[in-house]
């Protein structure tokens, strides 16, 4: 409200904010109404977002789905303009089923990153090792065609 009340001249603010999109549901309303630029956090199918998981083990595909396909229906003008995806690339996704499967839902590709290689604690460095999955290695690896129909994910895989 104080940004709102208080402008900066020739400044525009924007609000933006990553999200796994667990809790969207609560929040939808506040982060229309003050048009929240959107990040949300999306592996692909429910396969492959399995690494996404509640305290308890269960995979949070369902619930963020739910989330974010009641954003889409209740708020189409907001989500095309104010919602974008992230993907994180792992064993158990690929560039392809990502974008796929974000793009045949929802008409937006996502943009692709790698897991953070900071940071990881000793004792867990073989089980990164298997999760890792390079996008430039993987990008190499794709047909012609694919690399065409890919490259958006990023500027460096052109």
């Amino acid at each position: 409200s104080y940004t709102k009340t208080n402008p900066i001249p020739n400044k525009r603010i924007v609000f933006s904010m990553t999200t796994n999109a667990v809790l969207l549901d609560r929040y939808m309303t506040f982060l229309v109404d003050n048009q929240f630029e959107l990040l949300i956090s999306l592996d692909g199918g429910e396969h492959n977002q399995s690494y996404r998981m509640f305290k308890n083990g269960d995979n949070s595909f369902n619930t963020v789905i739910r989330n974010v396909d009641k954003l889409y229906g209740a708020f189409p003008s907001f989500f095309r303009s104010n919602v974008k995806f992230n993907s994180v690339l792992h064993d158990r996704n690929s560039i392809k089923e990502a974008d796929d499967f974000i793009f045949g839902r929802y008409q937006k590709h996502p943009l692709t990153n790698e897991l953070n290689v900071f940071g990881v604690a000793a004792g867990k460095q073989e089980e990164f090792r298997k999760m890792f999955h390079s996008k430039s290695k993987e990008f190499g690896l794709m047909s012609v065609e694919d690399k065409r129909k890919y490259s958006n994910q990023s500027s460096l895989l052109r």
